[in-house]
């Protein structure tokens, strides 16, 4: 006879039975309906776990090892703020080096620019002069040129001054010499104090300083490149012949802090005042 059938014979007189899972059931007379004892569950886990063990499936019970647990996650969040200071410090080092960077071209580029200014403005100078002595001859005659303007410039008195140094190249006298140079300042004419030379000789290597300056109220613009200081010389002479004339052109530059050569002046000056 089948078991499960015994089972149930065996506990009707106590109103309890088995089902075929194996849990036993017990007559509810309020409801009139079969309840699992309290323990049913419990004996099906044991007769479960009996019946898998028989099937040859062991039951796998997982643990967890609350060292090892705690170990690993230390591990994990060291981990972490280390990747985390390694990435902050490496941003700090990347956003430096692109600031150097920018600014190490920035200075690059007003190197550059005014080397390039200076480069222009020498070979221009070298040009002129190198036509005019192939095409004056200065073996033969005199020849009379700005040999340089140069600054002079007191921070502490605010005052700037320049001179302006006229020679003769050539291996004769000039004649019946003349020079004199004007200042503009932001496109306004200067008055100018002794800076005129007239009606004189001008022997072989001699040089004739011009000495001009500026208000002192243009000076910090002059400075800072705000406002432009332009020079303009202007020489005539003779050699018993011929008669010859100069003209030169130079501007301030507040970068290089020197007056650079700029050709030609575009306007013809004034006749100068007789003495």
């Amino acid at each position: 006879m089948d078991q499960n059938v015994i089972n149930s014979q065996k506990h009707a007189s106590t109103k309890k039975f088995t089902d075929p899972d194996g849990r036993v059931f017990v007559y509810d007379p309020l409801t009139t309906l079969y309840k699992p004892e309290n323990t049913t569950h419990s004996k099906a886990y044991e007769n479960q776990k009996y019946r898998a063990e028989s099937c040859g499936h062991p039951v796998i019970e997982i643990r967890r090892d609350w060292f090892v647990f705690i170990i690993t996650t230390a591990i994990s969040i060291a981990t972490f703020l280390v990747v985390a200071c390694y990435t902050y410090y490496a941003a700090l080092q990347v956003t430096a080096s692109e600031a150097a960077t920018d600014v190490a071209r920035k200075a690059l580029r007003d190197s550059g620019r005014s080397l390039g200014f200076t480069l222009h403005k020498l070979d221009e100078q070298v040009h002129a002069t190198n036509s005019l002595v192939t095409e004056q001859h200065l073996t033969s005659r005199p020849y009379v040129g700005v040999e340089g303007v140069t600054p002079i410039n007191d921070p502490k008195t605010r005052i700037f001054r320049f001179d302006v140094r006229v020679k003769n190249f050539g291996i004769r006298p000039a004649g019946d010499f003349a020079c004199h140079f004007e200042q503009f300042v932001g496109g306004r004419p200067i008055a100018t104090r002794s800076a005129k030379t007239r009606n004189s000789t001008l022997f072989p290597t001699e040089v004739v300083h011009l000495i001009g300056d500026i208000p002192v109220s243009e000076y910090p613009d002059v400075m800072a490149g705000k406002t432009e200081l332009v020079i303009r010389v202007y020489l005539s002479y003779k050699d018993g012949k011929n008669d010859y004339s100069h003209d030169a052109e130079y501007r301030y530059n507040s970068d290089l802090k020197g007056f650079g050569y700029f050709g030609v002046p575009n306007q013809s000056p004034p006749n100068p005042p007789a003495f």
